[in-house]
C-alpha cells in the first residue's frame, strides 16, 4: 500500500467505489462491545497483525474490522468497504457510546462522498468538499422530479477543503489494512505496522 494515496483512494479500491467507515471518539473496548451488540454479531479481539507487501490477490477488504491507532483518541470501524451499507442508526450508536461518531461514506450509484458527524447530544453536521457538493447538486437537478416525488430533498453541508485535512483537524489518524480470506489475521504495509495498536473483527462476515 502506498502511503501517498489518500484514505479515500484506499477505501474506494475494493470492488465498487462504495464504503462506510466510522471514526469513534472512544476507547476500543467499549466501541467493539457496542458495535458487536448493534450488529448482533460476535467480536474477535486482538487479531494477529502481519507485515505485508502491497495488496495482493489473496488479501481482502477489512469490512467489520475495528482498529485502535497508536496515540489516537479515535477508533476506526471499517463497517463496509466495497459496498454501501450504512449502520442502521449512527445517531443511536453515538448516544450509546456517549461519544462523537464521524461517518465517512461513498455511494457508487450517485457517486457522492460525504462525512456526517454525530454527537451524543443528538446533533448532526454534514461535511463535503466543493467537488462532491457540486456533483450532488447536479444529480438533484437532473432527477428533481423523481426525487421530489420520493420525498427526497438535498441535505445541507458544511464545505471543507479536503477529507484528509478535515480528519487531521479532528485528530483522526487513518490507517490501511487488509484481511486474509479466513479473516484470521490482518495485513499491513511497513508504512503502517507501527501505527496500529489493536484490531478487533466481526467473526462472521457482514
Amino acid at each position: 500500500m502506498d502511503q501517498s494515496e489518500t484514505f479515500q483512494d484506499y477505501v474506494g479500491d475494493f470492488g465498487n467505489y462504495s464504503w462506510v467507515v466510522l471514526f469513534v471518539n472512544a476507547p476500543i473496548d467499549v466501541v467493539s462491545k457496542v458495535y458487536g451488540e448493534t450488529l448482533q454479531r460476535e467480536m474477535g479481539h486482538h487479531l494477529p497483525i502481519t507485515t505485508s507487501f502491497p495488496k495482493q490477490a489473496d488479501q481482502y477488504g477489512p469490512t467489520g474490522a475495528v482498529v485502535q491507532v497508536i496515540d489516537s483518541d479515535w477508533v476506526i470501524i471499517f463497517h463496509h468497504v466495497g459496498r454501501y451499507i450504512p449502520l442502521d442508526s449512527a445517531s443511536d450508536f453515538s448516544q450509546k457510546l456517549k461519544a462523537k461518531v464521524l461517518v465517512f461514506s461513498g455511494e457508487d450509484t450517485s457517486g457522492t462522498v460525504d462525512c456526517e458527524l454525530f454527537s451524543p447530544e443528538n446533533t448532526k453536521t454534514r461535511y463535503q468538499t466543493t467537488e462532491d457538493f457540486e456533483e450532488e447538486a447536479e444529480i438533484y437537478e437532473e432527477m428533481a422530479e423523481e426525487l421530489e416525488a420520493a420525498g427526497v430533498s438535498p441535505q445541507p453541508s458544511t464545505i471543507i477543503d479536503s477529507y484528509e485535512k478535515f480528519f487531521q483537524s479532528l485528530g483522526i489518524q487513518t490507517v490501511e489494512l487488509t484481511l486474509d480470506e479466513s479473516r484470521s489475521k490482518a495485513f499491513v504495509s511497513e508504512d503502517y505496522q507501527h501505527q496500529i495498536q489493536r484490531v478487533d473483527l466481526i467473526i462472521q462476515p457482514l
